[in-house]
């Protein structure tokens, strides 16, 4: 997938993401926008790639469902 269908796919403009690309800027990829990379990568970019000092972990566990 090119960075202009990722864009497209995700509904965000080319130039925001470009600067969440450019290291020098520092720039950060927001966490809400990972895990639709992640899909839309079919998970070729993980989300603890793009932003390491989340914990993932957390967010990838199954949620228990306890029956009432």
């Amino acid at each position: 997938m090119t960075l202009a269908g990722l864009c497209r796919e995700m509904g965000v403009k080319y130039q925001l993401v470009q600067g969440w690309r450019n290291k020098e800027r520092r720039f950060a990829t927001p966490a809400e926008y990972c895990p639709a990379i992640e899909r839309a990568t079919g998970g070729k970019v993980r989300c603890e790639e793009l932003r390491p000092d989340i914990d993932w972990a957390v967010l990838r566990r199954p949620i228990a469902v306890h029956a009432a």
